[in-house]
């Protein structure tokens, strides 16, 4: 298990920064046997070993990971060549280090893929020309290997006779570099698509509950109002009847527009996705929270208390999780127990894909058969005024930013809300 870690990243499904290094080292390391010999130098052979070296720069977040890369590449000069192993091993690390950060700043240009590869193979000819040349034969002086030239001369040496090495390293990276892009787009549009195709499962799925809940809900005012004006064409009612029937319809005319507005804001929020997300202080929101429900809050007797240093920053729109915090702090306060003052405790922590905010009470609870229908339309735990509609509000939020919520209860102790936001 644990070299499967050490091998594969699980979170992103791909290899990891030691894999990449373990693989392009070794593909260094055996290319370093196809070479040339460099005039003037009897033990300093020009090799094909940049080639790995330079594509695994496509690949390495962490530029410490060249030190480890540049070691297994280098061993191919044990122990035949042991004199060279320290300054070639140096000058590459240096040379792909400051490679990698001109990768870096290249990725975050907006250049088509052949532009992006024809740069690259500018970039690998100046990467021999004006550092990896010249560092090499400053390093092979420096542990004591000269060969009786002058500077000069040994760089006009090893550029003729790595010519080959050259171009050739150059077109091959460029080319490497220009179907890597391409097939990463490839990748982020399929991604894409599974999201895209994974969205219209759900939202046939939604419809379908909207369309069964939209006739269910408006089905019972209409078929009151239906009943009421039957009787109300009969010639044999009272005038205090025919004014209950009244009152009747009229009641179920203001339930009529109150479900065509409810069923107005769950099609808002099941189309809503917002842009604006920011890291938020946990702190800062909540106080927010508790300040738009202070009425409330001073009419009980409740105390509030928050532990965020597990987690003290969640990213998610602001307004959106301000609406969250006071969906369910407001059903803590309504459905509180007579029997104890209300305390409600909200704590963050962190796991590898989800900041979770825990929201926990110690109300009246929910029996165990309500606590999977709460986050459903129009369902409710308990009867209360509200319409049944807060919590799966929170839901559809937290769906539509790949987040969910669970709840934990037990009657007569108290509720555990967890909301999952994904990192």
């Amino acid at each position: 298990m644990r070299l499967s870690r050490l091998l594969y990243n699980t979170s992103d499904k791909r290899p990891t920064e030691f894999t990449y290094c373990l693989i392009f080292g070794l593909l260094s390391f055996l290319f370093s046997f196809v070479h040339l010999k460099v005039k003037n130098y009897e033990n300093i052979l020009t090799d094909f070993r940049e080639i790995p070296l330079l594509i695994s720069i496509f690949y390495l977040r962490n530029p410490l990971s060249i030190i480890f890369l540049c070691f297994i590449a280098i061993t191919s000069v044990l122990p035949d060549h042991s004199i060279t192993f320290w300054p070639m091993f140096i000058s590459h690390v240096i040379s792909l280090a400051v490679i990698w950060m001109i990768y870096q700043w290249l990725l975050k240009t907006t250049f088509k893929n052949w532009i992006l590869g024809l740069l690259w193979g500018a970039v690998i000819l100046l990467y021999y020309l004006f550092i990896i040349i010249p560092l090499l034969i400053i390093a092979y002086r420096l542990f004591g290997i000269d060969s009786g030239y002058s500077f000069p001369a040994d760089y006009l040496n090893v550029t003729t006779s790595a010519k080959f090495e050259i171009i050739s390293t150059a077109l091959v990276t460029g080319i490497y570099l220009v179907q890597y892009k391409i097939r990463e787009l490839q990748e982020f549009y399929q991604i894409q698509l599974e999201k895209l195709n994974e969205n219209l499962i759900k939202t046939n799925r939604d419809l379908d509950n909207f369309i069964y809940t939209a006739s269910h809900e408006l089905m019972v005012p209409i078929s009151n109002i239906e009943g009421s004006l039957k009787l109300l064409l009969t010639d044999n009612l009272s005038k205090e009847e025919e004014l209950e029937f009244f009152t009747i319809m009229l009641s179920s005319v203001s339930k009529f527009k109150e479900t065509v507005e409810n069923l107005t804001e769950i099609y808002k929020v099941q189309q809503l996705h917002e842009d604006d997300i920011q890291l938020n202080n946990i702190q800062d929101v909540v106080d927010d929270a508790i300040k738009t429900l202070e009425d409330e809050i001073q009419m009980v007797d409740c105390e509030i208390i928050t532990d965020f240093s597990r987690c003290p920053e969640i990213k998610f729109p602001l307004r959106s999780f301000t609406r969250i915090l006071k969906n369910i702090i407001s059903n803590a306060i309504s459905f509180r127990s007579s029997d104890r003052p209300l305390k409600i405790l909200i704590k963050s922590e962190e796991t590898e894909k989800y900041n979770i905010l825990s929201i926990s009470d110690n109300g009246i609870g929910i029996k165990k058969s309500y606590q999977n229908k709460i986050f459903s339309m129009f369902k409710q735990a308990h009867q209360s005024s509200g319409r049944g509609m807060g919590l799966y509000i929170v839901k559809r939020i937290l769906e539509n930013e790949e987040g969910y919520i669970e709840v934990e209860s037990e009657v007569g102790t108290g509720s555990d809300f967890k909301i999952f936001f994904r990192k």
